[in-house]
């Protein structure tokens, strides 16, 4: 609930900038001086992801990672040892790190991919196995401006446009790669909703997990 409505927050703060008409610099002005606005095309620090499609059941849905696959909305499916280890994370959230890895703490860590249908997917802990066809990594691709907290993610697996989100039965809806050969039944095709993919910086390692299941 408080990450929601940080969220809600952060993101009335970015509607209100852009609306904000800009000055318009006479040529009797002194020149603005200039500050760093470089766009930064790697993560350098842990981060989560929200769904971002207004007017939709999915705005402002974290991605999260569970059962081998990622959704919208939810709880992550994780795991700690039992007994509990001293410095096992709640596993609370689905944080991601770099582009194509999600930040657990077992050893050896957990891998994205996506699978040729589409679908993303993550590597079991201790493990480097992946499903015939799988793009490693995802082709995931990352932007944000020097000194903000918020970012874009995307992603061009087999060619794909962005993200979207196909409605299951059971699990809410499932993360895609937005591409033309998902393989699901029509009607489910039918109804699944493109979005943009908001990262947020994360600082807190309990909103982590030592593995996601």
């Amino acid at each position: 609930m408080h990450f929601l409505i940080f969220l809600n927050s952060a993101l009335l703060l970015v509607a209100f900038a852009a609306a904000v008409p800009q000055k318009t610099t006479t040529c009797t002005e002194e020149p603005a001086a200039t500050t760093s606005s470089t766009a930064i095309s790697s993560p350098s620090i842990p981060y989560s992801v929200v769904s971002v499609r207004s007017g939709s059941p999915i705005h402002l849905l974290p991605i999260q990672a569970r059962n081998q696959n990622f959704y919208l909305g939810g709880l992550p499916g994780a795991y700690c040892p039992q007994p509990p280890i001293p410095s096992c994370p709640l596993g609370s959230a689905t944080i991601f790190v770099g582009l194509g890895g999600l930040n657990a703490l077992s050893p050896g860590g957990q891998a994205i991919y996506v699978r040729s249908d589409g679908s993303f997917g993550f590597t079991e802990a201790h493990s480097t196995r992946y499903p015939a066809g799988a793009l490693i990594g995802g082709d995931l691709t990352y932007s944000k401006t020097n000194g903000a907290q918020l970012g874009s993610l995307g992603t061009r697996a087999f060619g794909a446009t962005g993200f979207m989100a196909c409605p299951t039965e059971d699990q809410g809806y499932q993360v895609f790669a937005a591409v033309g050969n998902a393989t699901a039944p029509e009607s489910v095709l039918a109804a699944c909703l493109g979005f943009d993919a908001l990262t947020i910086d994360e600082t807190d390692p309990e909103r982590g997990a030592w593995q996601y299941i």
